[in-house]
């Protein structure tokens, strides 16, 4: 069957009974609050603060930028540029290991962000990782191949673990030698 035709009676406060009447004041109250609790910068005003917390690094206030870029992922755990800039800011600063910890993050949203990839293998490379900076390096490479930025810096990496796997060569090879050595005066020992 079809509707019917007619207005649709309006209900006024006064038409429910009075216990039953909501509180119209408390209700606004109460959306009121949760818009304050909801509100969300756009991504004009992310990108400020972005740029703000950088012109703060630039200018040699690092705290100051690595607590603008805080406070915007507290609101925006998933920005992506926030993100990055902090993990540069620290790996800047001397702290490789937040730097990974936030590349790695951001890496969970944008697992195809190049860049990404070759922060965090720089990352890894200040922090003496340098298996898991190729390994970092060689994923940037593959999603962008014709950087010379990305191939600069898997050549240096490669160099880094060239020096790292001949020491350690060098060392397994002095404890060979050393521990022949022994061997050695232990016969010769035995023979006199």
């Amino acid at each position: 069957m079809g509707k019917v035709a007619g207005k649709v009676p309006k209900l006024s406060s006064r038409s429910a009974p009075r216990g039953d009447r909501p509180n119209i004041q408390k209700f606004f109250q109460i959306a009121r609050n949760k818009k304050k609790l909801r509100k969300t910068l756009s991504k004009e005003e992310q990108n400020r603060l972005i740029t703000k917390a950088l012109n703060a690094f630039s200018e040699g206030k690092a705290a100051d930028a690595i607590t603008l870029l805080e406070d915007l992922l507290k609101e925006h755990p998933k920005n992506i540029n926030a993100l990055c800039n902090l993990g540069t800011i620290h790996c800047e600063n001397g702290a490789p290991q937040k730097a990974i910890i936030l590349y790695e993050q951001a890496l969970t949203f944008s697992p195809q962000n190049a860049l990404l990839w070759f922060n965090l293998s720089v990352a890894y490379c200040d922090n003496n990782e340098f298996a898991k900076a190729l390994k970092a390096s060689e994923e940037a490479l593959i999603l962008d191949p014709h950087n010379q930025k990305f191939w600069l810096n898997h050549g240096y990496l490669l160099k880094q673990a060239g020096i790292e796997i001949t020491l350690e060569i060098f060392d397994l090879l002095k404890e060979k030698i050393a521990n022949k050595r022994r061997e050695l005066g232990l016969k010769a020992v035995e023979i006199y």
